[in-house]
């Protein structure tokens, strides 16, 4: 019989364990759908502190309640923000705090190239390597075409910034056969970007020329898509490559409608990058005033951005401007605090470049006391910086083969067990096969053979036919030559003959006799074919050659 009053403690705690487990779920779509309005809300508005309040409200709500999903979308919109503030390390620590958290592959993939930018940026090289060889490896396991693509863009940019080309060209042509083969993204804003970096790594490596149709192919693909920021870098692209071929008013055109379209969304890296091309134009125009506007007005941005490396390549764009323009003296002023920045940070292939830079504005300005100084400082620098860059190839050949090591032997193991039915199976595949090989080869040597016996008895017909032809030709030829040859001998036997007939008739003679060896030359032939003309050997005395 059924014990309502021990049952009772019992049916308590199932009933409040129920509640809490309810608790639990509907709280996390509840925390969910919070998580996503705190990020919509961060993306509206323009205020920096409030942004970041939004962000960082939500990154440590996602960590408690959301899905993988919602925190690798937390994450991100907070690391970026961190880079945009000019916080890298504290971009970094949110990432790699994410990553921890997350265990699907996918979402720590986006994590991963995300953190590979940052230390791009920041010349960390052998990290972003690192990064960027998990992201390959854990794309053997994802399905996400937009994912994907990316992985191989953000690859193709290492490479790009590490001046590698070909190798930059190869992982973008990846991300193109990724997009292209898939209906969905084959006309997309992805594949549109994804031809535009095919422009930058063909330009570097061929020319402009070549470059521009990338960039046409990109922009055809908006006309059947919405002009978004990315038609706008595509534009700017393009507008370089006719800065470069001196289509300059092509040029203008594309780059003012693209920096008025960054300024009023609000896309302050955009915006500054279009700045600085323009100005670049504006110099190669001669048109001094318009390109210093740009050239400051770029420094002013980058500095409200809070990006120091930014700030430094600003002045070295100034030292540029400077040097166009004839004014030496700023131009080294600016490429000098650019040097000190590099030089502070360890940057050292953007030393070698100021460095080349300062070598360039002492030469023009005839100052040969300072270019020996700079000529010695920049060969101790390229010494140094070539043979670290030995050293890190080495640690990445190392790498690479410690990597592949492990892969060969997780391979091995997998091959292992795989082998005792496998056995099984190829044996007996084996044997089949070689069953359906040995019938097939008897089948086709038997069928080669007959057609082969035909084709011989064909030929001999052929040759027989021939030769009958010849001979019968040959034979009606000889009787009507010799009727000929008989009465132009009697006419030249004769005295009375006048010396032009006689050399007509000689003449006639002689070629007659000519088409008669001529015959008879094809009945040897005849004879030859058909086996009836035998080769009789004697001796002769070689003196008579």
């Amino acid at each position: 019989m059924f014990n309502f009053k021990c049952s009772r403690p019992i049916l308590f705690l199932t009933l409040l364990l129920f509640s809490f487990t309810t608790f639990g779920q509907n709280q996390t779509k509840i925390d969910s759908k919070e998580i996503l309005k705190l990020i919509e809300e961060g993306n509206k508005t323009l205020d920096t502190t409030q942004k970041f309040e939004k962000y960082r409200r939500a990154f440590f709500t996602s960590k408690i309640f959301g899905k993988d999903s919602i925190i690798s979308l937390s994450t991100i919109k907070i690391s970026d923000l961190k880079r945009k503030m000019g916080e890298p390390d504290s971009a970094k620590y949110y990432l790699m705090d994410g990553i921890k958290k997350i265990s699907n592959n996918s979402e720590k993939t986006k994590l991963y190239l995300s953190l590979v930018s940052i230390l791009r940026q920041e010349d960390k090289r052998d990290s972003a390597l690192y990064y960027l060889e998990k992201s390959a490896y854990n794309s053997k396991y994802i399905e996400d075409v937009p994912l994907l693509s990316r992985i191989n863009i953000v690859t193709g940019n290492f490479w790009f910034y590490e001046q590698n080309f070909k190798q930059a060209f190869r992982y973008y042509s990846k991300s193109d056969s990724i997009l292209s083969q898939d209906s969905e993204y084959k006309v997309s804003t992805n594949r549109a970007q994804t031809l535009n970096y095919l422009g930058y790594a063909v330009r570097v490596s061929s020319g402009y020329q070549k470059a521009i149709q990338y960039y046409l192919d990109a922009r055809k693909i908006y006309d059947n898509l919405e002009k978004d920021k990315v038609y706008h870098e595509i534009n700017v692209s393009l507008a370089q490559a006719y800065i470069n071929l001196e289509q300059y008013e092509e040029a203008m055109q594309l780059l003012n409608e693209s920096i008025a379209y960054n300024k009023a969304k609000g896309f302050l890296n955009a915006y500054s990058y279009n700045l600085i091309v323009r100005g670049f134009g504006y110099v190669k125009m001669k048109d001094f005033e318009k390109a210093k506007q740009d050239y400051f007005e770029y420094y002013d941005v980058v500095q409200q951005m809070k990006s120091s490396i930014l700030i430094a390549r600003a002045k070295e764009y100034l030292g540029y401007f400077f040097y166009e323009s004839g004014n030496l003296k700023e131009s080294e002023r600016y490429y000098k605090e650019a040097l000190t920045y590099y030089e502070k940070t360890n940057k050292k292939k953007l030393q070698l470049d100021a460095l080349e830079s300062l070598i360039k504005v002492n030469k023009k300005g005839k100052q040969y006391d300072n270019l020996i100084q700079l000529y010695d400082t920049l060969l101790t620098r390229k010494k140094s910086y070539e043979e670290e860059n030995i050293e890190i190839q080495t640690r990445e050949l190392e790498s690479k083969y410690q990597a592949e090591k492990k892969e060969q032997q997780i391979q091995l193991l997998q091959a292992k067990n795989e082998t005792v039915e496998a056995q099984k199976t190829n044996q007996r595949n084996l044997l089949l096969g070689g069953i359906g090989i040995t019938t097939f080869a008897g089948v086709f040597l038997f069928f080669l053979f007959r057609n082969r016996q035909k084709t011989n008895k064909m030929l001999r017909e052929l040759d027989t036919a021939k030769s009958n032809f010849f001979a019968n030709i040959s034979h009606e030829l000889r009787t009507p030559l010799a009727l000929i040859a008989t009465p132009i001998q009697e006419k030249l036997q004769k005295k009375n003959l006048s010396v032009k007939d006689r050399k007509e008739y000689d003449l006639i003679l002689r070629n007659n006799n000519r088409l008669i060896d001529l015959v008879y030359q094809f009945l040897d032939l005849s004879k030859l074919e058909s086996g009836n003309l035998k080769l009789k050997v004697t001796e002769t005395p070689t003196r008579n050659f």
